[in-house]
């Protein structure tokens, strides 16, 4: 996105005096005050202060498109659905989310997002093609503070969708990664959008090799409470996201109960550490059945020995049994042999 420097002051003034600037920003007060006829003190200007034009080279079309400025109403805007980002990942509780709400306190929205607009059941709105962590971020900040926030914005009228995906794309690669995971959930929905493709269709049309589509495809089946375990999304790489995909499918019984207990000790700094509490709860066996011992008892209640269950190998049992004379030994091989006949 190229733009040229917008014009100077609007002269209007917020309420309490406040002066602002051509695109309604506050104008911050020389420092100490400024005397008629004073400079005020140099700043570097944002992008919303240059942006009275600004023109968007598109990266597949190759056309060259106008936007416009706006500030729009971050709940009256809805993420597009090609961008890679899963919208359900955003939660207050994303170390990644909190974050961008302080700065966006402290500091303002600094960089617009780019949207297009769209009508959604016979209503007009704005999708986000780049920004949605802005959007959803500045809307949480609305709600806690109770303040009127508005998104800042490009806007462009006609963009198609290749185009678009690719704006996110660059978008996103040079803010907060996105997940191993949510890559996956990308390539896997452009699969569904395109059921003709291969894997080395899919590929080529993202600029990877076939093998890596591949394992972001298989990571796509992690079941998404995993994710919601970590601190943010971010920390799911594609070696650890794997790691837990195959050591979840060893224990499917056991999966819903362990991720029960992680919920109450989330978040979890990352794929590493996730699979490192999982290999400990699904690799060894319970307590329970660790420590199970069953007494073995005479008909008059004496306890004579004990079967103990095997430690690592499930369905494997050692038995103890003290006091017998060999005729006892005998019978109770044959039990055990017609038990297990």
């Amino acid at each position: 996105m190229t733009t040229t420097r917008g014009s100077g002051s609007s002269g209007k003034q917020a309420p309490g005096g406040v002066q602002l600037d051509a695109f309604g920003d506050p104008v911050p007060p020389a420092e100490g005050g400024r005397k008629a006829g004073g400079k005020a003190p140099a700043r570097s200007p944002s992008l919303v202060e240059q942006a009275a034009l600004s023109s968007l080279l598109l990266p597949v079309s190759g056309r060259t498109v106008n936007c416009r400025f706006a500030l729009l109403d971050p709940a009256k805007c809805i993420p597009s659905p090609l961008n890679r980002r899963v919208q359900a990942l955003l939660t207050t509780a994303n170390q990644d989310v909190r974050a961008l709400m302080d700065s966006l306190r402290d500091e303002g929205q600094r960089e617009p997002v780019l949207a297009r607009p769209v009508v959604v059941n016979g209503r007009q709105r704005h999708e986000i093609i780049y920004g949605t962590r802005r959007r959803f971020a500045l809307e949480q900040l609305a709600l806690e503070s109770g303040a009127v926030l508005k998104l800042k914005a490009w806007v462009v009228d006609d963009i198609a969708d290749e185009d678009a995906i690719r704006l996110a794309i660059s978008e996103n690669e040079n803010r907060s990664s996105i997940s191993a995971w949510e890559m996956g959930q990308y390539l896997k929905s452009r699969l569904a959008q395109n059921p003709d493709w291969t894997h080395e269709h899919l590929a080529a049309s993202e600029g990877i090799h076939r093998s890596l589509a591949t394992r972001y495809l298989q990571l796509a089946d992690l079941d998404q409470r995993f994710i919601s375990l970590l601190a943010a999304p971010s920390g799911m790489t594609l070696t650890g996201g794997l790691a837990i995909r195959a050591l979840a499918a060893k224990h499917p019984a056991r999966v819903p109960a362990v991720l029960a207990e992680l919920e109450a000790r989330a978040p979890v700094a990352d794929a590493a550490a996730l699979l490192k509490l999982l290999r400990l709860a699904l690799d060894k066996p319970s307590r329970r059945h660790r420590d199970q011992r069953l007494p073995i008892r005479s008909t008059n209640g004496a306890v004579r020995g004990q079967m103990v269950r095997h430690r690592t190998k499930p369905g494997c049992y050692k038995i103890d049994l003290a006091g017998l004379s060999e005729a006892q030994a005998e019978r109770i091989r044959q039990a055990i042999e017609t038990s297990l006949s």
